[in-house]
């Protein structure tokens, strides 16, 4: 007999033999009288398809089993929370006390509402998808984005677990896919967690730790969405999420008219209204924000706090920060893929700036230049360069000047002078536009100098750089 979860003919004629090999009324139906014939218990050691159909059956009602027929301890755990679930003797055996649990509770937990995920699809249920499968251990990137890549690790999850593995997660999979999470818990699944709840309109730092915040935001959305409110984040939750359309992100704020000249900071910290209040308090409300799209050292920007930013009609200017040894054209196209990565899952469009950061103690070359105009520009992104100009203060000048004397194309990028450096102020006493542009052979020969970093961080209550940039460059 085939195991194809379809109880057809033969399933039923299967069934009719063994009813009638047990002294029972051959019906054909597994009810009441034959169930407790057919169980066959199991424990620690045991294996073959038995153990297969429990394993199956535990994964339904939420654990994340290998279905491979062994019983180890993974099955005898899985076993064992199903029965203090259910007020059942915490022994870890599969005696038909446990199945009768098994059977009555899977309806139960498949009742909620999932939606059907695969190739093609985008957004914030595929990076659930996406980051939910790293929790289980299987390795791909997390982009919003469901390729070709997400949708072989899906087959693999799926065939390890027992479900039919056509690469599309839907009301099998969802279940067997989320990962229960609670205050104290870590990793890929808490931050599946916090972005979906940042979609739903919560405010959290997206840092896959399970602390307080996160556990209030998720008790306001169970209370909101009628959901026991206990603070955990299981399936009934996770089905609300993912069944639930978040709010649209906003839109960012319209262009600035030509000609004009921009004020704004650029920061590593997160921005939210404690960090607007301070910068509005102390030097204004920024046009327009520089914030790191990648980083090692401190939280890059996210989805939602681009959001926050949005939402508050000021613009963004996404950085890559300085990672190092930026030398090579094959670094810089490296660099650029992963610029344009990050780019697309933040949704940031085609036609906005894409800035390398390039810092003064940085080795840097013609190659590296080339590589990130050559990529950012060729994916329909502006591109632009942080730098030193003045004499002395780096290796740009001349890898920039090598560069254009390569290959024209690079005259076309837009330049972020640090240099000069009068100081930070605030927006009201902000100096007349004046950054030192880059000259080769004392010639003018490209790059056009358009933002100005005026003020390098200095002792005070926020973390900022002061800014100014000409309405000409295309912000997010």
């Amino acid at each position: 007999m085939s195991i194809d979860g379809v109880d057809g003919p033969q399933t039923t004629g299967a069934v009719v033999s063994f009813q009638s090999a047990h002294g029972l009324s051959a019906d054909g139906v597994v009810g009441p009288q034959t169930w407790p014939a057919l169980i066959v218990t199991t424990s620690l050691g045991s294996s073959g398809s038995a153990v297969k159909a429990l394993q199956r059956q535990l994964n339904a009602h939420g654990a994340s089993l290998t279905v491979d027929g062994s019983f180890g301890p993974a099955t005898q755990t899985a076993v064992k929370s199903l029965q203090s679930s259910h007020g059942l003797s915490v022994d870890g055996i599969a005696g038909p006390q446990t199945w009768n649990a098994a059977l009555v509770g899977v309806k139960g937990a498949q009742a909620y509402s999932w939606p059907d995920v695969g190739q093609g699809a985008s957004g914030e249920n595929v990076f659930s998808i996406q980051l939910m499968l790293q929790a289980h251990g299987y390795s791909l990137s997390a982009d919003g984005s469901y390729g070709p890549q997400t949708t072989s690790t899906v087959k693999a999850f799926q065939s390890a677990h027992g479900l039919s593995a056509d690469g599309v997660v839907g009301p099998q999979t969802w279940p067997v896919l989320i990962i229960t999470t609670s205050q104290g818990s870590s990793g890929s699944a808490v931050t599946a967690l916090q972005r979906q709840l940042n979609a739903h309109g919560a405010s959290l730092t997206v840092d896959g730790s399970f602390g307080p915040a996160t556990e209030t935001a998720v008790k306001n959305y169970q209370s909101s969405h009628g959901i026991g409110v206990d603070g955990m984040a299981g399936q009934q939750t996770w089905s609300s999420l993912v069944s639930t359309a978040g709010s649209p992100p906003p839109p960012p704020p319209p262009p600035p008219p030509p000609g004009q000249i921009l004020w704004g900071v650029d920061t590593t910290s997160l921005v939210n209204s404690s960090f607007l209040s301070v910068v509005g308090n102390n030097y204004g409300t920024p046009q327009f924000i520089g914030r790191y799209i990648d980083a090692i050292s401190f939280s890059p920007i996210s989805a939602s706090e681009a959001s926050y930013i949005h939402s508050k009609g000021i613009h963004i200017l996404p950085i890559l920060s300085d990672f190092g040894g930026d030398t090579g054209f094959s670094k810089g196209v490296s660099r650029a893929n992963d610029a344009l990565a990050k780019a697309s899952a933040l949704g940031i469009p085609k036609g906005t700036i894409l800035v390398v950061d390039i810092e003064s103690g940085s080795s840097v070359d013609s190659g590296y230049i080339q590589g990130w105009n050559n990529t950012i520009a060729a994916a329909g992104y502006t591109v632009g360069y942080y730098e030193n100009p003045l004499p002395g203060s780096s290796g740009f000048n001349s890898a920039f000047c090598s560069a254009i004397a390569s290959d024209s194309a690079v005259a076309n990028a837009t330049l972020y002078s640090s240099e000069p450096s009068p100081g930070r102020t605030p927006a009201s006493s902000a100096p007349a536009f004046g950054p030192t542009g880059l000259l080769c052979n004392g010639q003018n020969l490209g790059g056009h100098t358009s933002i100005w970093q005026y003020g390098l961080q200095g002792n005070g209550s926020v973390n900022i750089d002061t800014d100014e940039l000409q309405s000409s460059v295309p912000l997010w």
